[in-house]
């Protein structure tokens, strides 16, 4: 598919922090290495998904300049607000986790990690809600309605492409560290 240079420009201007988190300091602990590896790796694929979807749902939207250019940026905001939501919603999950499983669970730990994604799942809902009110002032009926036909797809083929990537890079970040030793 040939993007028209107008929508790469719009690709652009909404993909502006795509070279955030490159410059990370170097951690000395090897998990918090891998860690950032593939926090790094999350990144990069986050952004060229994020490109992806533009042109797909330029396409199927049918999206003309002047909307696109009020949809994109829209769009990035609250995926950046999505992603601050789930990295934290992820970090309560492995304390709880750790917790759980743990010789001897705290239950006042556990009820206020409990608590606390409950309210992050809340903050994920009402940012839903956010972004769909937002996106309903921009578009028309009709691209609202192919919008919401579509997220799930795309959303879906993210998080598989994500899981794919970093399981592909695990073996190969395995074989570097066990070829330093």
């Amino acid at each position: 598919m040939v993007v028209p240079p107008r929508y790469a420009l719009l690709a652009v201007l909404a993909l502006g922090g795509a070279a955030r988190g490159d410059a990370r300091p170097a951690a000395a602990d090897p998990n918090a290495a891998a860690d950032a590896r593939k926090e790094r790796l999350r990144d990069q694929i986050f952004d060229q998904m994020r490109a992806e979807r533009m042109w797909k749902l330029t396409d199927a939207l049918k999206l003309d300049e002047a909307t696109a250019a009020k949809v994109f940026p829209l769009l990035s905001k609250y995926d950046d607000h999505e992603r601050a939501i789930g990295h934290e919603r992820g970090q309560k999950f492995r304390e709880l986790r750790e917790l759980a499983e743990g010789p001897s669970p705290d239950a006042g730990r556990i009820d206020a990690l409990v608590d606390k994604l409950l309210a992050l799942r809340a903050r994920r809902q009402a940012l839903e809600t956010e972004k769909t009110a937002a996106l309903r002032k921009v578009l028309r009926p009709v691209q609202m309605a192919k919008l919401m036909l579509l997220t799930p797809r795309i959303e879906e083929a993210f998080r598989q492409r994500i899981h794919e990537a970093l399981d592909a890079a695990e073996p190969a970040a395995g074989s570097a560290e066990r070829t330093k030793r």
